[in-house]
């Protein structure tokens, strides 16, 4: 410097060489020869990793940023069934499509979806879902036979009971089974529900004669006792039941019912 004439000028020259670095140092790479480039990130770890090319140059290397590597941050989205069955955690890295599991399942319940929705890719900080439900209902049908009436038919939720009002006719007795309930009076009371299922009633009447018998009232009694004896098949498997004419009813829970059995005869 100044560039070397190409014919000797007048009074010559003095010329001092100009020299140019070979490599740039102090990089996050070490030395990097002149004219090499690498690629260099902003941060160690991030959702979404940024980077710039960095080039060596006579000496000195563009750009700015400071890191070798980068790794794309992992999150997890957590589920709570809500008293269903487990679903596993997912975890994985931020902006990764997310594959949904398989839906929980609960007893007595249909799944409705997770709350807030699922993802379609993981979000930075990841989720926490929680399942909802809706409570399954069924239907409890209600049928009655001559001689008497049921109320209708009911839809019931999963896990409750419901009744239903048997209304027997003038001189009938009634009886009824079914969804794992009893018959008190005239209500009948399911059992728990969980599932469709139906309640039956049926309705009797009739005139049973036994053999005559008597009995003797003593002096000072108002009543005495006769034991009067029959066979009774009901062919439906309810209730058997006997009305004495002035005399205490009388109503046996078998199948097939009979004396002798004592009844007391009032005194007229």
């Amino acid at each position: 410097s100044p560039a070397l004439a190409a014919t000797m000028p007048s009074g010559g020259q003095a010329l001092t060489a100009t020299w140019s670095a070979n490599s740039c140092t102090g990089t996050p790479w070490g030395t990097v020869a002149s004219g090499y480039s690498n690629t260099a990130y902003s941060s160690s770890t991030a959702d979404v990793c940024a980077s710039q090319t960095r080039t060596c140059t006579a000496g000195t290397m563009s750009g700015t940023y400071a890191y070798t590597s980068c790794t794309v941050n992992s999150y997890s989205i957590t589920f709570n069934s809500a008293g269903g069955t487990a679903v596993s955690t997912i975890t994985q890295a931020y902006g990764s499509t997310i594959t949904a599991p398989a839906n929980p399942t609960r007893t007595g319940y249909t799944f409705t979806g997770w709350s807030p929705a699922l993802a379609a890719t993981m979000p930075s900080g990841g989720q926490a879902l929680t399942a909802t439900w809706s409570i399954n209902t069924y239907t409890v049908s209600a049928n009655a036979g001559a001689g008497g009436t049921i109320s209708s038919s009911k839809t019931v939720n999963y896990g409750s009971s419901t009744t239903f009002t048997v209304t027997s006719n003038t001189d009938y007795f009634s009886s009824a089974s079914g969804c794992g309930g009893s018959l008190s009076g005239t209500t009948y009371t399911t059992g728990t529900i969980t599932g469709t299922c139906t309640v039956s009633a049926i309705f009797m009447t009739g005139t049973l004669t036994p053999p005559s018998g008597s009995c003797t009232v003593l002096s000072g009694q108002n009543s005495c006792t006769i034991d009067l004896a029959w066979t009774v098949t009901n062919p439906f498997g309810a209730t058997t039941a006997i009305t004495a004419n002035g005399m205490t009813d009388y109503i046996s829970p078998s199948i097939s019912s009979g004396g002798p059995t004592a009844f007391t005869v009032p005194y007229n």
